[in-house]
């Protein structure tokens, strides 16, 4: 019994670290959406609904991440600013086993 008591916060844990944030960012968009409220109204309404801050990225987006329960990267949301608007796009990562991308 002690034995899964340090295996699965260490599996866990290990599964955290299968997809960084710029693997993600380095492939293409999965989807792309295009709002009237401008970037940071985006960004905020994605603070709020996953408790998770925003990261400022130097090319001016704003990246908000949705993890799954052990911790993985599940969604990347790049929000872009565009005229008076934003676009988001939209990157999946599926870990549906863990250890497995």
């Amino acid at each position: 019994m002690n034995f899964f008591r340090i295996l699965l916060p260490a599996l866990g844990l290990a599964v955290a670290g299968c997809t960084s944030v710029n693997a993600i960012l380095a492939k293409e968009a999965d989807e792309v959406f295009h709002s009237k409220l401008s970037s940071q109204q985006v960004a905020d309404c994605f603070e709020q609904a996953n408790n998770f801050g925003v990261i400022e990225r130097p090319d001016g987006a704003r990246v908000a991440q949705f993890r799954n329960g052990y911790g993985g990267i599940v969604k990347l949301f790049s929000i872009y600013p565009e005229g008076t608007g934003s676009r988001i796009e939209a990157r999946h990562s599926f870990v549906g086993v863990p250890g497995m991308r």
